[in-house]
């Protein structure tokens, strides 16, 4: 496997855990907010911090680590 094939498996990865986040985000605050009235209302805000949590990985993670 060379440079590039590992480059763009780590970014297929990446994409895929980033992915499970927002849906183990939006089925935990789902679950949250149904217990408090409005599963919706959970669902909405957990891909909002998914969403945010994506783009500050995918743009800003090599700093992060670093």
């Amino acid at each position: 496997m060379d440079l590039f094939q590992q480059i763009a498996s780590n970014k297929r990865r990446s994409t895929a855990l980033l992915i499970l986040l927002l849906v183990l985000l939006a089925a935990f605050l789902g679950v949250l907010g149904g217990a408090y009235g409005s599963w919706e209302a959970g669902v909405a805000i957990a891909v909002v911090v998914g969403v945010v949590a994506f783009l500050v990985a995918w743009f800003g993670g090599s700093a992060i680590l670093l």
